[in-house]
């Protein structure tokens, strides 16, 4: 009775488990998509409203995105980019508000794809961190130049996200430092937001990286040599001697 009472509750785990696992990126894309529906759909809504007497949804959303198109259509034109540099000129003048504003707009310059500056993620590659032996996930952000004895030394604005990709640390390392792989800017976001959580290849020059399905609270690889065309790589905490690379 025992037994048959264990092996109900393990296959009612599994299964509960496996609806969850199911059933989560479901109903996050639809929550999110609602949601985003919404938000934009309210702006121009009370307009249809009081024009029309009754609520047409979907209408404020088109208008919304109709809006926005056309705002980057004139901000391309040259009467739209003086407008818009004199209102940030204006906007960077005003206190306690430049502050919030500079801050959202490198957000914004980050994937703008008409940006070229140096806040713009331009390539995702892979450092050398925390510790000799582990890696992470960073995006290539700008370069610039150091004066040493031996000469200048060219290095790279690397961002490094921790448990959100939206906050990270900044570091400066030479090229030899980086290593480029495969993976796309985008491809390196979704890497990252779903916390490394699923199997992926990467092409490092005449080498693969293998990343198995580890769940990461902090966001580093364990890189190990196997097989000399191949690196298998466990993505795990960062504790010391929790997980340890594995092979195969």
């Amino acid at each position: 009775m025992q037994a048959a009472q264990s092996l109900f509750n393990t296959y009612f785990s599994r299964r509960f488990m496996s609806g969850c696992a199911i059933l989560f990126p479901v109903v996050v894309t639809a929550y999110l998509t609602w949601w985003f529906l919404e938000f934009f759909d309210n702006f121009f809504s009370p307009l249809y409203t009081y024009l029309f007497g009754f609520h047409v949804f979907g209408l404020g959303f088109l208008t919304s995105m109709l809006f926005i198109f056309a705002t980057g259509v004139f901000t391309s034109s040259w009467m739209g980019a003086t407008l818009f540099k004199l209102s940030d000129y204006i906007i960077r003048k005003v206190p306690l508000v430049k502050h919030i504003y500079s801050a959202a707009k490198q957000v914004s310059a980050a994937v703008s794809p008409d940006n070229e500056a140096t806040h713009s993620f331009r390539e995702c590659v892979l450092i050398r961190h925390p510790r000799h032996g582990e890696y992470a996930f960073g995006f290539i952000t700008g370069q610039t130049k150091m004066t040493t004895p031996e000469g200048e030394l060219e290095l790279f604005s690397v961002y490094v996200p921790t448990n959100h990709v939206y906050v990270g640390d900044i570091f400066l390392l030479a090229a030899p430092d980086i290593i480029r792989h495969n993976l796309s800017v985008r491809e390196g976001i979704e890497f990252q937001a779903a916390m490394h959580a699923h199997v992926t290849k990467l092409g490092l020059g005449a080498h693969q990286l293998v990343c198995y399905n580890f769940v990461v609270l902090q966001q580093y690889l364990f890189l190990a040599p196997t097989r000399p065309a191949e690196v298998v790589v466990s993505v795990g905490m960062a504790l010391p001697g929790h997980l340890q690379a594995t092979g195969r």
